[in-house]
C-alpha cells in the first residue's frame, strides 16, 4: 500500500490482511485457544511457515516507528 499510495486516487486505504481470506472461506480462524491468548499471529505461523519472513519486519518496523518519533520530540 506505501509504495503504491501515490499511483492510486484514493483518500484512504485498509490493509485487511488475512481477513479477506476468513471471510472468502479460503481459511479458517485459529482454534479459540489462539484467539482468547492473542496467538492468533502465531497459530498462522505454524500453519504458513513461509510467512516467517513477513513476520520478522513488523518489530523491525516498530522499533523503527518507535525511534523516529523519539528523535522528533528531541528536536
Amino acid at each position: 500500500m506505501f509504495n503504491n499510495k501515490d499511483k492510486l486516487n484514493v483518500k484512504v486505504m485498509l490493509g485487511l490482511g488475512g481477513s479477506i481470506n476468513i471471510f472468502a472461506g479460503v481459511a479458517k480462524r485459529a482454534p479459540e485457544f489462539f484467539i482468547k491468548y492473542h496467538l492468533e499471529w502465531f497459530y498462522r505461523l505454524i500453519k504458513e511457515p513461509s510467512r516467517i519472513g513477513r513476520m520478522m519486519k513488523l518489530p523491525l518496523y516498530i522499533w523503527d516507528t518507535f525511534l523516529i518519533k523519539y528523535k522528533l520530540k528531541k528536536i
